[in-house]
């Protein structure tokens, strides 16, 4: 029953990297997204670091 949802999860993420794969200017769209994904991740660090300072 487990691996049933868990085959169903992966073949609609399957689905959807097909369908994004197949519209034009995929490249360009999957390296924005990349961007913006380290873009939230540093500025998440630089929050972190400012909100929890750790003293040498």
């Amino acid at each position: 029953m487990l691996t049933d949802g868990t085959a169903e999860t992966w073949d609609g993420v399957r689905d959807m990297a097909d369908e994004v794969a197949r519209k034009d200017g995929s490249v360009v769209t999957t390296l924005f997204l990349g961007l913006l994904v380290f873009a939230v991740g540093a500025a998440a660090g630089f929050l972190a670091r400012l909100l929890w300072p750790h003293s040498r």
